[in-house]
């Protein structure tokens, strides 16, 4: 695993990564604009924090099938958003944490946590797929798992951005004291 962080974290996998997120989140933008354009509606489940069965039927009916349509080409997209996104995350706190010479297995620890906002993410859309295709008949149990992974995805991710931020700050603040920020 360590291996692999230090191969995210070069500057270069870095530049790839971010480069491949915006890309992805420009083609989602577009994806979720042509949802609101045919059902007037943005709402998605995975923009959601959470949601109930009955929420999550709604969402969907209120796009019509040509909205359902969009939202199943913004899912094939977001088959590569959560890796892009969590490898990135994954790639900067080691590259941080491993800037200050925390040692390597304790770095790796919390460049987990944005990988697991990753998994969370494609179990969401594994959960997504399965309701869009099978509507209207949407089984209550894959809205609940959902809703769930969901949940974590976010939680993780803010808890992955926010660790991110002090740590950049906090690198920010070395380079000060040192006179190297220019």
């Amino acid at each position: 695993m360590i291996p692999f962080l230090k191969f995210l974290s070069r500057k270069r996998t870095l530049f790839i990564l971010f480069g491949l997120i915006v890309l992805l989140e420009l083609l989602l933008i577009y994806v979720t604009h042509k949802i609101e354009v045919v059902s007037g509606s943005r709402a998605l489940l995975d923009t959601q924090f959470s949601y109930t069965p009955q929420e999550a039927y709604q969402i969907l009916q209120h796009m019509g099938a040509a909205g359902r349509s969009y939202y199943l080409k913004g899912l094939l997209i977001d088959l590569i958003f959560p890796a892009s996104y969590s490898l990135f995350m994954a790639g900067m706190i080691f590259r941080f944490l491993w800037n200050r010479h925390l040692p390597h297995q304790r770095a790796a620890r919390l460049a987990f946590l944005p990988l697991s906002a990753g998994l969370f993410d494609y179990l969401e859309n594994l959960n997504e797929f399965r309701m869009v295709l099978s509507f209207p008949q949407i089984q209550e149990t894959w809205a609940v798992w959902g809703s769930r992974f969901t949940l974590l995805k976010w939680s993780t991710l803010i808890i992955s951005l926010i660790l991110l931020l002090v740590l950049w700050l906090g690198q920010i603040v070395r380079d000060l004291k040192r006179g190297t920020l220019s």
